[in-house]
């Protein structure tokens, strides 16, 4: 059968010879022979790849190793020792010798499970020699060949369970078992024919005059599995239980692997009987439960006085008979330990030598507590205690919130969650048959869907492609560009520009043209000048230098052959000049409306931004920040990214030699970014209503951008000088991306308060009156945050996004993620959230960055601060309600109650996103409804359903539950060990709402 993942292992000789042929090339006497003198001083990887096998298949490509003197050379004939130290496989090689090129070779099969391998790599004649580790990541196999292991050929009478488990063995292609995989299992449709027709409607009207006397419909039962879906374990097996309908006749049940290129088909077989008839007959089961491991006693008839002739089935397990009568067994009821199956009715059997008994259900009592909440009440899970959280059934209609949480900060570390649904929901003691959940919708046979008695819903919505495009024209600013300017510097060990004590240079360089000072030239108590005089701030008509040290790509240039950008100062204010290319080709704005721009930034937008951050450095003596609208911002536009502005770190660099700081030379060691403007500059996209160079960008589009980017730049640019200027500090203790994106969105929100008129704390819009300058003030400042807030919300298991936010549609759902964080937390800490902010950006005295900033501030721990930023958004899904008597929604509604000491919030999302829906619409956020996190039915086929959550993501759920409602379960999912993964980044919240 083929294999879809597996190379084949003819490549293993041009591995070889690829390896000889670059060793060889790079030095033409590296490769030589065992010479007298030389001994082995390092073995290294011979192969950069990762190493990749599936279950039971060998590395692809095989184990190399280099062998080298202390010279470099590479040395033959050394034996090298290969020894798995970590995970599941078998060296076939496990000592190799160096051949002419100083590699030497071993194969590696993988075992039956997945996970990382690791192999060790020595030289035993040098033990000197540090030993490599080769890591292995071995994968399900991708296609399999399924049999039967146990399960077929059982008959039983209706409306009971088949004593043994149906099992199932998956082997790879080269014959060994395949863990790893998971099998579904379903129940064929049945093959009706006249006879079994007939049967089945004598077997599911039973007696007719008592139907008729009742004057009910007979009853109809389903068959079910009490497992749709299962992971092979290293044995390669998984495994079901098979409950009879009232259908009589012959019932199959299909088992397949899901997941793979390649998998057969095994049918599995049963009678369903219409009769029970024997003399082993079971009667009841003490107080009608079952104790998980532990004691209990069956009562009936034709049982064995020798216990080990009596055998006993529960729910597909075997339980220990520890005595034996007649007519009752003592026995001690299986563990089911690691299912996560909460309390539920399972079916019971006995046999007696080879005589089946009648099949009886009674309550299994699982080891773990069920969660038992009162309405209003909440629970957080974290750790071990999250790994099964528990809903049993209930004859009380309920209705849960439920969050679920991944608090690592590892990129890659997700975790995986199972919510099940069990067929055959716990019944009252003396019940007849188990409770039967019609299905509903379009369901196959032997799966569930979600109906009136059990609604489960997932509060999200998947954000269409069409909608993500539309949004990204909310990414302001470029995390990426930024990263790459401070990769660049640290890669050039820069220094940060200081000022100088000493007054002008008089270095002729730095008055190259009249009139227009270059980007070097200095002032005293500054560093660089951008004026026209040494102290005269530039005035409207003065000419600016600067360096645009950004190429396609985007590309980051720190050397000087950077050709400058010349503009002119189109308004000049207290805190801000806006300059304009002289190269734009393009209209340019009227000077009212240059005026306008100046005026809203100067005296309203960037004061408010200051009074959350401080105030911008001034390394160009000039006292301001340049605003530069220059085309080339434009050109920089791709497909993915479309730029409105963004401000460089390398600005802050220093661009000349520094004699001393302090009396203390800094020269040494240090190397210089010339192109840097020793400046505080923004650069912003020009307007380009023809699209000569770049996208369509009419004026008003310009103007409109230049206000959030203003805003939202302006807090990189002081945060960044404020990290490099305090002690200790430099470009390697700039905040996180994430961390610095969200505080920009803080800076952004509070420049469009204060210009709408809105106090910090206070929500007070009202979009369906506000005046149409108004409203284009909450889209150019406020709006683009909702939309990513909305983004975030669509796929909220996506979480931070790591580190480091990327561009294009994948950034929006993270900057939401950022600034709902932030802004959660300064609500619910209370006290001025300026002062909160103001120290998050600077990190306080030991410059602390990302997750550790943020627990210092708030003084919570980050699973603290995602489960309570979790619980407040799955609280909103619900709509305000006098009987509702959960109080702690930091976001909620500001009329709503809070706990004492609990802050109104800043925003009232739900508010918020109902007034915004008419104006952005399912055009532009691709949400129906007012509010994105809405509810969204989860259909859990063959009764379970499997999702993953990223790093610091969420999923969110509504459960409405009623009385006839299955047991539900959610649990982490299980490791190629068999034990919960990834326990120490899990947290649940469930709160109960009904």
């Amino acid at each position: 059968m083929p294999h879809a993942k597996v190379r084949s292992n003819f490549i293993w000789p041009a591995v070889t010879l690829l390896l000889s042929i670059t060793l060889a090339g790079a030095c033409e006497d590296a490769v030589t022979t065992s010479i007298p003198g030389l001994s082995p001083s390092n073995v290294s990887a011979a192969y950069e790849g990762e190493y990749f096998a599936v279950t039971g298949g060998l590395t692809d490509p095989p184990l190399v190793a280099l062998v080298t003197a202390a010279s470099g050379r590479p040395l033959e004939g050394v034996p090298v020792r290969f020894v798995r130290t970590q995970g599941e496989g078998l060296i076939e090689t496990g000592v190799a010798v160096t051949g002419p090129n100083g590699v030497a070779q071993a194969a590696f099969r993988a075992g039956p499970t997945p996970g990382l391998a690791e192999i060790t790599v020595d030289i035993p004649s040098a033990p000197a020699v540090v030993p490599l580790v080769l890591p292995v990541r071995i994968e399900p196999a991708d296609s399999v060949v399924l049999t039967i292991v146990s399960g077929a050929e059982q008959s039983a009478e209706t409306a009971s369970e088949l004593p043994l488990p149906l099992v199932v063995a998956a082997e790879t292609v080269y014959g060994s078992p395949a863990g790893g995989v998971a099998i579904r299992f379903r129940i064929a449709p049945r093959e009706q024919d006249p006879e079994s027709e007939t049967a089945a409607g004598a077997a599911s009207n039973g007696d007719p005059g008592e139907a008729e006397d009742a004057g009910d419909e007979p009853v109809f039962i389903a068959p079910s599995l009490t497992r749709g879906t299962g992971l092979t374990g290293s044995d390669g097996q998984a495994r079901t239980v098979l409950r009879l309908g009232s259908e009589t006749g012959q019932i199959v049940v299909e088992a397949f692997a899901e997941g793979v290129s390649a998998s057969d088909t095994v049918r599995i077989p049963a009678i369903v009987l219409p009769l029970f008839v024997g003399s082993v007959r079971l009667d009841s089961v003490r107080a009608s439960r079952l104790p998980a491991g532990g004691q209990t006693v069956l009562f009936g008839s034709g049982f064995s006085p020798i216990a080990s002739d009596n055998r006993v089935w529960i729910g597909g397990r075997q339980a220990a008979v520890l005595g034996a009568s007649p007519r009752d067994l003592l026995i001690r009821v299986p563990a089911f330990e690691g299912g996560c199956e909460p309390a539920r009715s399972v079916g019971v059997r006995v046999i007696n030598g080879g005589e089946l008994s009648n099949g009886e259900f009674a309550l299994l009592e699982p080891v773990e507590t069920p969660v038992d909440l009162e309405v209003g009440q909440s629970a957080t899970l974290a750790g071990e205690a999250a790994a099964c959280l528990q809903i049993s059934a209930s004859a009380n209609a309920r209705q849960f919130l439920i969050a679920v949480g991944n608090t690592s900060l590892a990129d890659g570390e997700d975790v995986a969650y199972n919510l099940s649904a069990l067929p055959g929901a716990a019944r009252a003691p003396g019940d007849g048959l188990p409770h039967a959940v019609a299905a509903t919708g379009t369901a196959a046979a032997g799966e569930t869907a979600p109906d009136a008695s059990r609604r489960i819903e997932r509060l999200s919505e998947t954000l269409s492609a069409e909608a993500a495009r539309a949004l990204l024209q909310y990414d302001p600013g470029n995390a990426v560009l930024r990263r790459m300017a401070v990769d660049e510097l640290l890669r050039r060990r820069a220094s940060p520009a200081r000022p100088r004590d000493e007054g002008l240079s008089g270095d002729p360089a730095d008055r190259d043209l009249p009139g227009e000072p270059a980007a070097g030239s200095r002032v005293a108590g500054g560093s660089t000048a951008a004026s026209n005089s040494l102290f005269r701030p530039p005035l409207p008509g003065d000419t600016l230098r600067h360096f645009f040290p950004v190429g396609p790509g985007p590309s980051i240039n720190c050397e000087a052959a950077v050709a400058p950008v010349r503009s002119v100062v189109r308004w000049a204010g207290r805190n801000i000049i806006l300059a304009e290319d002289t190269a734009a080709l393009t209209t340019s704005p009227s000077p009212e409306q240059w005026t306008a721009l100046g005026n809203e930034l100067d005296n309203t937008a960037l004061p408010a931004v200051m009074a959350y951050f401080g105030e911008p450095g001034d390394l160009d003596g000039n006292r301001r920040v340049v605003l530069l609208f220059t085309p080339r911002v434009n050109r920089l536009a791709t497909n993915e990214w479309r730029p409105e502005g963004f401000f460089l770190p390398l600005d802050l660099a220093a661009a000349r030699p520094v004699a001393s700081v302090d009396g203390e030379d800094e020269s040494e060691g240090v190397q210089l970014c010339p192109a840097g403007n020793e400046a505080e500059i923004i650069y912003v996209r020009s307007p380009d209503p023809r699209g000569a160079d770049g996208p369509v960008w009419s004026v008003e589009d310009a103007l409109q951008a230049s206000r959030r980017v203003a805003a939202h730049e302006l807090q990189h640019l002081i945060s960044t000088g404020r990290r490099l200027s305090a002690p200790g500090g430099g470009f390697g203790v700039l905040d996180e991306t994430w961390l610095e994106e969200a505080l920009s969105a803080v800076a952004q929100e509070a420049a469009g308060r204060a210009v709408l008129g809105l106090r910090p704390g206070t929500t007070g819009l009202d979009l369906s009156s506000a005046p149409a300058p108004a409203l284009a003030t909450f889209d150019a400042y406020l709006r683009p945050l909702f939309a990513q807030v909305g983004a975030y919300l669509a796929d909220p298991g996506a979480g931070r996004g790591g580190e480091e936010i990327p561009v294009g549609v994948d950034a929006l759902g993270p900057r939401g993620f950022g600034w709902l964080t932030v802004r959660w937390m300064a609500d619910t800490v209370g006290g001025d959230e300026r002062v909160l902010f103001r120290s998050l950006a600077l990190g306080g005295q030991r410059l602390t960055r990302g997750v550790a900033n943020l627990e210092r501030v708030s003084n919570r721990t980050w699973a603290e601060l995602m489960g309570g930023l979790a619980a407040s958004l799955a609280g909103l899904s619900e709509p305000a309600n006098p009987e509702d008597s959960v109080s702690n929604r930091p976001f909620s509604r500001p009329s709503d109650p809070g706990p004492e000491g609990v802050p109104a919030p800043t925003w009232d999302l739900p508010g918020v996103f109902e007034q915004l829906e008419p104006r952005l619409g399912e055009a532009v956020l691709g949400f129906g409804a007012s509010y994105p996190l809405r509810p969204s039915p989860v259909t859990l086929e063959a009764s379970a359903w499997h999702f993953d959550v990223h790093p610091s993501g969420a999923a969110f759920f509504r459960l409405a539950l009623e009385p006839e409602s299955p047991a539900l379960a959610l649990s982490v999912g299980i490791d190629e060990t068999g034990t919960p993964a990834g326990l120490d980044r899990t947290q649940i919240t469930i709160t109960r709402i009904r």
